[in-house]
């Protein structure tokens, strides 16, 4: 039969349920169930069965499933204390709806399910929508403050302002120098708030809203881990004093500041690009990525130079108050051994190559290594200078210049592996009978040189 307005009216309030549910997951399947029942009876009933189930499922979506969004969410909404809940809350019962959108489109014949889509997203979440950008920010960054607030009161960590000229100042940061003050766990825990985020963002919001918050979330990310957190441990390792660390802490600081890079690279990568569909967001993430990495560029080469300068430091220690007189100009005729000085040099160099080989990877451990050599390589040469060896005593040397090229043979570099062969080849010159010498220089390698 043709249906008459009242008539269509009182069929919808008839068939609108009353009821409250006790969860979503039941409110989806009683509302796809009381559709299939109606869909079938309208078909069966009226002409115009395209207009009364429309108008059906219009009434359904205004007054069962509105109301059971407001009642659920509008309570979370005002509470400030309730911001993650509102959050993961608003994320689930949008997913439900969408998915209920679905299976309502089947009993919906007079719209198109892209429509459908739109008028739930309306009718159900606008208000809702409408500050949830806002919303996802702040609750993002106030997370991670507070992840790191926590970390940096267990590590006694700190930042201060040092008086400057005019009443001014610059921030400080003080913190024991017993640690690396990069934490793995703050890292992870700051990129899965992350994520969630994203996830949210990426069901919720569309096209260039939904690039802008995702801009704005890796920004936060950003700041929060490289600037906040890791600059913070590079100063306070940088400030340390060499003594507590003798074999680099900053360097240590670096190798966690590179793992966990790694990871946020890996965000920008998987989860960050494929959402930012409006191209001048995604130009300035990549901005804003390659400006952040710069600054920490900047601030671990200037305190690579200084760990090295402070390595380089120790081996001219252990060398000065190691070394005897007597190592290389024996008062009796013992056997050639590795002398107490070399011994703890190598140690040192050995220890010392761990921690890099720990800290860097690729290329920069490569130039790394290869400027700690060179220096290695001068301060021995400068070394060996001071004393007179004798013909005994220059077994001794052979034997410590030996060791200190085995030490290097674990740098991997070959120009380092000859820097140290042509020292050891000038000190094979001490066994050399002076009325020989003119013979064994004019010799390779000596020739050469």
């Amino acid at each position: 039969m043709q249906g008459s307005g009242q008539v269509v009216t009182e069929y919808i309030h008839h068939n609108i349920p009353i009821q409250k549910f006790t969860s979503v997951d039941e409110m989806v399947v009683k509302v796809e169930k009381l559709c299939k029942k109606v869909y079938v009876q309208v078909v069966d009933i009226f002409d115009n069965a395209e207009v009364v189930m429309s108008k059906f499922i219009q009434s359904l979506l205004e007054r069962v499933l509105q109301k059971f969004v407001d009642e659920d969410l509008g309570p979370l909404m005002a509470s400030v204390n309730e911001r993650e809940r509102y959050l993961k809350r608003l994320y689930d019962l949008y997913v439900k709806m969408m998915e209920l959108h679905g299976k309502l489109g089947k009993y919906e014949m007079s719209l198109d399910m892209a429509y459908l889509a739109k008028l739930m997203r309306v009718v159900l979440f606008h208000k809702y929508l409408s500050n949830y950008a806002e919303m996802e920010a702040q609750h993002l960054t106030a997370v991670t403050t507070r992840t790191l607030e926590v970390f940096n009161v267990r590590m006694g960590i700190s930042r201060k302002r040092a008086a400057g000229p005019g009443g001014g100042g610059s921030a400080g940061v003080q913190g024991r120098p017993d640690e690396t003050y990069v934490s793995m766990e703050v890292c992870t825990n700051v990129l899965h708030e992350a994520k969630e985020s994203i996830r949210r963002a990426s069901a919720l919001l569309m096209d260039k809203e939904l690039s802008v918050l995702v801009r704005e979330l890796y920004f936060i990310v950003l700041d929060k881990l490289c600037i906040e957190h890791f600059l913070t441990a590079l100063e306070i390792a940088q400030s340390a004093d060499p003594k507590s660390s003798p074999t680099g802490l900053f360097c240590l600081v670096v190798g966690g500041v590179n793992s966990s890079m790694h990871l946020i690279e890996k965000l920008y990568r998987d989860t960050v690009v494929p959402c930012i569909s409006y191209a001048p967001e995604a130009t300035k993430c990549l901005e804003r990525k390659r400006e952040t990495t710069l600054k920490l560029e900047s601030k671990i080469e200037a305190g690579i130079e200084r760990s090295l300068t402070g390595m380089v430091g120790t081996i001219k220690n252990f060398l000065s108050s190691c070394q005897k007189k007597t190592d290389f100009k024996p008062d009796d005729m013992a056997l050639p051994a590795l002398t107490d000085a070399c011994q703890k040099v190598v140690a040192y160099i050995m220890e010392c190559r761990r921690v890099l080989d720990m800290s860097l990877d690729g290329k920069n451990l490569e130039v790394v290594l290869l400027e700690f050599g060179i220096r290695i390589q001068r301060v021995i040469y400068d070394h060996v200078q001071q004393f007179v060896i004798s013909e005994n005593g220059a077994m001794n040397i052979i034997c410590d210049m030996n060791e200190y090229r085995k030490a290097v043979k674990e740098f991997s570099s070959p120009f380092l592996d000859e820097l140290f062969g042509s020292l050891q080849a000038l000190c094979n010159i001490f066994i050399v009978k002076p009325e020989n010498l003119p013979q064994v220089c004019s010799e390779e390698p000596y020739v050469s040189w």
